[in-house]
């Protein structure tokens, strides 16, 4: 297994070109990338549709997590970049950061143990920044099972 199917924490350096990514991506129009939540037998996870030639750009994520992706898509942790189809499960460990290109319409899965009662709380578990989450910042309505 490589390191992109075990991604471990970013250092500063790689977290700074995630950001300049991102302020890149920012300036081409939102593709609608839509985000379904799960609660349920303490285990979270959060699933986005990433729409075929859209980049999607992770924040850093503050515990270990499992991503389970579907699709053909293009995955880097800011070191390696790699090309992936089918489904693929990866290990990430707390600290780390992803951003994805999708080929075709693609699905990433995070999901982690918890003991959050609200999809709030388990966003605040995973990243120290919720409030840049677009279901936080387009007040997405998220679908719960709990």
């Amino acid at each position: 297994m490589n390191a992109i199917e075990n991604m471990g924490p970013i250092t500063p350096q790689v977290n700074e070109l995630f950001e300049k990514l991102c302020a890149e991506v920012e300036k081409y129009p939102k593709p609608k990338i839509k985000t379904e939540h799960h609660l349920h037998a303490g285990v979270y996870s959060r699933t986005i549709y990433v729409p075929a030639g859209c980049v999607a750009v992770g924040l850093k994520v503050k515990l270990a997590t499992q991503l389970i992706c579907a699709g053909h898509f293009q995955l880097t942790d800011g070191s390696e970049t790699k090309e992936f189809k089918g489904y693929h499960v990866f290990d990430g460990f707390a600290g780390r950061r992803a951003a994805v290109y999708a080929f075709t319409n693609s699905a990433f899965t995070m999901l982690f143990a918890t003991n959050a009662k609200t999809v709030e709380e388990a966003e605040e578990e995973f990243t120290d920044e919720p409030e840049r989450l677009l279901t936080r910042k387009e007040k997405e309505s998220c679908q719960v099972q709990q």
